[in-house]
């Protein structure tokens, strides 16, 4: 992250998402871009359509939990890029915090894609659950041979 570049925002989900994936150095990498509305402060207003990008892993867990009214917290840092000849601003996310409308069910089995495929560690939930699940298999099985 570049030296004293540092952002941290809260704001709802205005736009639909965007989700793909991208080739660098050969290997797909995960890309997700959404436009945030963010409350004004005093002598500030509103701020619509703050651009904000996921990249890796980061961006196929959040893409899972959230949808377009969402309410999330970003930390990342400000880019400057230029895209068919304009400057584009944008917030790198290298954190998101879900706060508000997430979609808890379909984000939960992201996650445990994620972790079966080794793109995650395990929570201690997804530990205790496959401990139960080993423990009720062996049950099963100990009543097999009696």
């Amino acid at each position: 992250m570049p030296r004293n570049n540092h952002v941290f925002v809260v704001g709802n989900i205005t736009s639909d998402m965007y989700y793909d994936t991208f080739q660098l150095d050969g290997k797909d990498v995960p890309f997700l871009r959404m436009h945030l509305m963010v409350n004004g402060t005093d002598g500030a207003g509103p701020l619509s359509g703050l651009r904000i990008v996921v990249y890796d892993t980061l961006a196929e867990l959040t893409y899972g939990y959230i949808q377009r009214g969402s309410r999330i917290a970003v930390i990342g840092y400000l880019q400057r890029r230029t895209h068919e000849n304009q400057n584009v601003f944008e917030v790198v996310a290298t954190d998101v915090q879900f706060i508000k409308n997430i979609d808890w069910e379909r984000g939960d089995l992201v996650r445990q894609d994620l972790v079966r495929k080794g793109k995650l560690r395990p929570t201690h939930e997804d530990l205790d659950a496959g401990v139960k699940a080993a423990e009720e298999g062996g049950a099963a099985h100990d009543g097999q041979e009696k």
